[in-house]
């Protein structure tokens, strides 16, 4: 139950106890006995006032310590992608570095092939912008 439903809860139960108290208090006066009523009612008046109060304090405890722990798991949560990002962003660099080095291998392996590879690519690359 969330807390705006408590709090229509606590609204409600408040309207039904006083509009109770007034029929009291009408009763009460009409008939004999009024003076015990009354007193009857003042104590009924005084509970309720230390139920309503009870009750607001319980739904701000309850509020308090939702949001403290919302806030908690969103902070573990944000903890855990952040470390999950740097391990990928780890695990591509490592692999660049890799990727990089076999490149330069092959490159200082075969440096004519490599040239004559990367002069076609440029041909390649120069007639397909050429084109746009």
């Amino acid at each position: 139950m969330d807390i705006k439903a408590k709090a229509d809860e606590a609204k409600t139960k408040l309207e039904d106890t006083a509009q109770d108290l007034k029929d009291k208090a009408k009763s009460a006066l009409d008939g004999a006995g009024a003076a015990d009523d009354l007193e009857a009612l003042k104590t009924d008046l005084k509970n309720l006032r230390a139920d309503v109060s009870s009750l607001m304090h319980s739904l701000k405890g309850a509020a308090s310590s939702t949001a403290h722990n919302v806030g908690d798991d969103l902070k573990h949560t944000g903890g855990q992608l952040g470390e999950q990002v740097m391990d990928a962003l780890g695990t591509v660099k490592d692999k660049g570095s890799e990727l990089t080095s076999s490149l330069e291998g092959h490159v200082q392996d075969r440096p004519l092939i490599s040239v004559l590879v990367a002069f076609g690519l440029g041909l390649v690359l120069s007639r397909m912008l050429e084109r746009r």
